[in-house]
């Protein structure tokens, strides 16, 4: 089962670096993705020129947020 995202207002979409040289892509809505090849997503279609990416679970286009730590945003409990 994937961990929820802090929630805000606005919906976003965390990217960052995973575990043995995978990325990784979050949403608030809980849809997650893990893959080695930056640009081969099935869950997502990010533009990261854009910094912005659909979510193909929920729909709507977000904000692409970058970090260099996902687990900050997990939800704590």
């Amino acid at each position: 089962m994937p961990l929820p995202l802090d929630t805000t207002t606005e919906q976003r979409i965390l990217f960052s670096p995973g575990p043995g040289e995978t990325w990784i892509l979050l949403c608030s809505c809980g849809n997650n993705e893990v893959s080695r090849d930056r640009h081969g997503w099935t869950r997502f279609h990010p533009d990261f020129d854009q910094n912005r990416c659909r979510c193909l679970a929920c729909g709507p286009e977000a904000a692409l947020d970058y970090h260099a730590d996902a687990y900050r945003h997990y939800r704590a409990g």
